[in-house]
């Protein structure tokens, strides 16, 4: 496990795999099962945040896959996905939900979201 994230009610925590064909996983903290299982990243997962409403779920890829994905976890849909040009450290949403941010070496960059239930504008950077 490379990272992990509690939702905003603390009911839920994601965790980031390492390795070849790495997992974001999802549990229920209260009994300790295993809601999803996201496989998208190739190799690693550096950090993963839940939406403030917990519909959605962020998840970086570490150095060797820079990718962002943006998931509907409870269906286990990809909603969106975007190659990054840097290794990104951290991500952290808005309290609103409205936006997230990456961060990682000279790098601040800001994503609007909508986390509202009838859909996701998605990352727009």
């Amino acid at each position: 496990i490379s990272c992990a994230a509690f939702s905003s009610n603390g009911r839920l925590v994601a965790a980031g795999e390492t390795g070849n064909q790495p997992a974001v996983v999802v549990w229920e903290v209260s009994t300790g099962h295993l809601l999803a299982e996201l496989k998208g990243h190739h190799h690693g997962v550096a950090s993963v945040s839940f939406s403030p409403s917990g519909r959605a779920l962020v998840s970086v890829g570490n150095s060797h896959d820079t990718f962002l994905h943006v998931w509907d976890w409870r269906s286990g849909e990809l909603a969106a996905s975007s190659k990054l040009p840097i290794h990104i450290r951290s991500l952290a949403f808005a309290l609103d939900g409205s936006y997230f941010v990456t961060a990682g070496p000279r790098h601040l960059k800001f994503w609007v979201f909508d986390d509202s239930r009838e859909g996701w504008r998605g990352p727009a950077g």
